[in-house]
């Protein structure tokens, strides 16, 4: 019987150049609009030239889904979104097949990309290899940009590049808010997170570099301004440290009693500090965002398919109209429409048992922290839907397979 374990470098298939372009690709925005909610990202185009070329392990995939009956629930599921997205979309808006192959292609290229890596130890240390180099440069890079005096970058093929400089945040926010090359300074406070839990739980660097990168991606994610992110930053922490925490309170008695007061206080401030900014009854208004987005999906249960440029909402409380639900469930109900979200939901529920029925806690962790941060702010969208699939195809190959632990930084 063929060996599904089989090395890619046996097949003289190296992913490295294909995945350098993959990841530089993540963070362009919008390169090519066709019209106010059909866009290309090239990340797409990408992922479809990899999709395409990587076509013909489908016939090889049966008999490695049999040897994994988890993953093999998880393909079907993932599958099934796909197609059931794209069947929605050529039955309620064949306009927005451009804006659906956007939503689903990370899905496609996900699943693609978990056989490679399980199947592969040669794939996986590489590029666990670059993508820690990646969160390096990158942090490095974006308190440069900051220092230099600017927040945000835009790049495309259509306007070139455009600089937003700190200033007019502050004037009109004050707040740094860096998001450095992606949309939004949620989503980029995600980024910071996804790093921080993947240089930490990385196998193939060394602790002093991960020390140093985490740092940097700490002070990032301070500068993004997500209060949500940088709250989840924090359990983040606690969770990395959590064992000289549990360590240290078991030799010195004196630290329960501290953090027994410490935390209400802090817990108390950072709600004072929030609430100078933000009104914390109403979540940062989002409670009325989310009351007008659940009339939206009343209003259309099989979901519309697409949340464009000319797509707003209203409420009677606010001053404003906003373009999405600052929420990734409620924005699924409204694209995706009831049996969508029913799926999506069930595709990440696969995922965490994955995670938990390998053991994989610090993965299924990470993500639930990456989804509650995503009920309070739409930050699993655009460029950083890849970088959240991609990064998990990563670790659920890693979960499928027995790697020896080394190097992991479980405190500073």
């Amino acid at each position: 019987m063929e060996d599904i374990y089989m090395t890619l470098k046996d097949e003289k298939y190296n992913a490295i150049p294909i995945m350098i372009l993959y990841l530089f690709a993540l963070v362009l925005i919008k390169v090519i609009v066709l019209d106010n909610f059909n866009y290309f990202y090239f990340v797409t185009l990408i992922s479809g030239l990899f999709i395409l070329y990587r076509i013909g392990i489908i016939v090889k995939m049966k008999g490695f889904l049999d040897r994994n009956r988890d993953l093999k629930y998880f393909y079907y599921i993932a599958s099934i979104y796909v197609i059931y997205v794209l069947i929605l979309t050529l039955v309620k808006m064949p306009s927005g097949i451009v804006y659906s192959v956007n939503i689903v292609i990370p899905f496609i290229t996900m699943l693609f990309l978990i056989y490679d890596f399980v199947n592969s130890d040669y794939v996986i240390e590489k590029l666990n290899k670059f993508i820690f180099y990646i969160f390096l440069i990158t942090s490095i890079a974006a308190i440069v940009m900051v220092i230099l005096g600017y927040s945000k970058i835009d790049l495309s093929f259509e306007y070139g590049i455009y600089l937003t400089p700190t200033k007019t945040y502050l004037m009109w926010d004050h707040e740094v808010r860096l998001s450095w090359l992606t949309s939004h300074k949620s989503r980029y406070a995600l980024y910071c997170l996804i790093g921080i839990f993947f240089v930490n739980y990385n196998k193939f660097i060394n602790k002093k570099m991960k020390v140093f990168t985490i740092v940097l991606l700490y002070i990032n994610l301070i500068l993004s301004s997500s209060i949500t992110s940088i709250a989840i930053g924090g359990l983040a922490l606690i969770f990395i440290l959590k064992d000289i925490i549990l360590n240290s309170f078991s030799r010195f008695r004196w630290l329960k009693i501290l953090t027994i007061i410490g935390v209400p206080a802090i817990g108390i401030v950072s709600i004072w500090i929030v609430s100078m900014k933000r009104n914390i009854f109403t979540l940062g208004s989002r409670l009325y965002i989310w009351q007008s987005a659940m009339q939206q999906i009343g209003s259309d249960p099989m979901g519309n398919v697409s949340m464009g440029s000319d797509f707003l909402m209203s409420n009677p409380n606010l001053d404003f109209q906003f373009t999405n639900g600052h929420n990734i469930f409620i924005n699924e109900l409204i694209e995706r429409g009831i049996i969508g979200s029913i799926l999506f939901i069930v595709l990440l529920l696969a995922m965490l048992f994955i995670y938990y029925k390998n053991r994989k806690i610090e993965y299924l962790v990470a993500n639930i922290l990456f989804i509650a941060g995503g009920c309070i702010d739409y930050t699993i969208a655009s460029e950083m839907t890849y970088i959240f699939w991609f990064i998990n195809a990563l670790w659920i190959a890693e979960s499928m397979r027995n790697f020896k632990s080394k190097n992991i930084l479980y405190g500073f």
